[in-house]
């Protein structure tokens, strides 16, 4: 579930309603903070950690990295100062990545061979391959995003194109 940033909002509206119901009938779920190389890191952990409070969800929170926008705080180390902060203000949660390995491994990025993300759990999103590609770093993955493009309807959702996700 999407904690934030939504549309110009630091807060998905619609986080706090999906984790209810979810916990409502046993679902199990998890979080994620959409990473802006515009906004400072700790600014982000701060906001992230807010929103969801003490409710971290079976699945735990993960930070995706993705933003291809223009931004100071794009890289390697303004990435790994959000995670740092976040943990400080979430002691107790487990905490991973979601991200794509062509986007995790531009070397504009800066990201060292031996970074500290490796021994974080992976969600991994690559389409149209019966593999995906690790970013480096990598061995495995926890959770691979394989399509953008399920059917939602099938899976009992209003959206009629839905990501799919295993686990």
């Amino acid at each position: 579930l999407r904690a934030g940033p939504d549309r110009g909002s630091w807060e998905d509206v619609r986080f706090k309603r999906f984790r209810d119901d979810a916990e409502s009938i046993g679902f199990p779920y998890g979080n994620y903070w959409y990473y802006l190389n515009a906004v400072h890191p700790k600014r982000q952990a701060e906001f992230w950690a807010g929103i969801i409070g003490s409710r971290h969800g079976a699945l735990g929170c993960w930070l995706d990295l993705e933003d291809s926008t223009a931004g100071t705080f794009g890289k390697y180390t303004d990435w790994w100062d959000c995670i740092q902060y976040f943990k400080q203000l979430q002691p107790t949660a487990k905490i991973g990545i979601y991200t794509r390995a062509e986007y995790f491994n531009d070397y504009k990025r800066g990201v060292p061979n031996l970074h500290a993300f490796r021994d974080m759990p992976l969600w991994i999103a690559q389409y149209k391959t019966d593999k995906p590609n690790l970013p480096k770093g990598w061995n495995d993955w926890l959770i691979w995003q394989w399509t953008d493009s399920g059917d939602g309807i099938a899976h009992g959702v209003g959206s009629k194109e839905i990501d799919c996700n295993w686990y």
